[in-house]
Order: structure tokens, then C-alpha cells, then sequence
């Protein structure tokens, strides 16, 4: 992957724009399919499809082989694709800290 593009305040500008319509779009979409859970159910369903980047690099890669993008947007793609995998636990313990202690560790009944 070439980096080189990054040295341009105007691709800077065009990653953080691709890197925050990702988290937002996965946010707001994914946490609205799943309202019905509550709100703070609904945040974490959000929050947890952040770092879902991967087919946006297999379509970036598909696309840079048939020479339809060039290097410097496959770079951004993967850029947001790490930069959206870093960010997400952080954000999955903000969305957690609330949550009460699981019951899991009991045993069943008639065990």
C-alpha cells in the first residue's frame, strides 16, 4: 500500500470523511434494525458492526485489480478499515459499562 497520498491535507480531509460516514452509517443503520432491543441494546448492536470493514477492502482490492480506483482511494479504504477496527473496543466498553454481571457462571437447574 502506498502512503504517499496521505501527505495531501485534501486526502487527509477525503479519509476522515470516508472514515466517519463508515462508523456513522454502520451506527445509525445497524442500531435502528435493532431499536425493537432498547436503546442501549440498540447502541451496542451499533458500536459492534464498526469494525465490519472487510468488503469494502475485498471490493477496493477487486476494484484496484480491474484498475477502476487508483491506488490512492484502495489506500483510503483500507485506512478506514483499520482505522474502524482500532476504534472499536474502546467504544464496545463505553457501550458495556453499564451492563449489569452475567448470570452465566450458574449452574442450570437439575444439574
Amino acid at each position: 500500500m502506498d502512503l504517499s497520498p496521505f501527505r495531501n491535507p485534501a486526502s487527509l480531509g477525503l479519509a476522515g470523511t470516508i472514515l466517519t460516514a463508515a462508523v456513522l452509517s454502520k451506527f445509525i443503520g445497524c442500531g435502528i434494525g435493532a431499536y425493537r432491543l432498547g436503546l442501549a441494546d440498540a447502541s451496542r448492536v451499533g458500536v459492534g458492526m464498526i469494525p465490519r470493514g472487510e468488503v469494502g477492502m475485498v471490493v477496493a482490492q477487486i476494484g484496484l485489480g480491474l484498475a477502476v480506483i487508483p491506488t490512492a482511494i484502495y489506500g483510503m479504504v483500507v485506512f478506514m478499515s483499520i482505522a474502524t477496527t482500532i476504534i472499536a473496543p474502546p467504544l464496545l466498553k463505553l457501550a458495556y459499562r453499564n451492563l449489569p454481571p452475567s448470570m452465566d457462571a450458574a449452574p442450570a437447574e437439575g444439574d
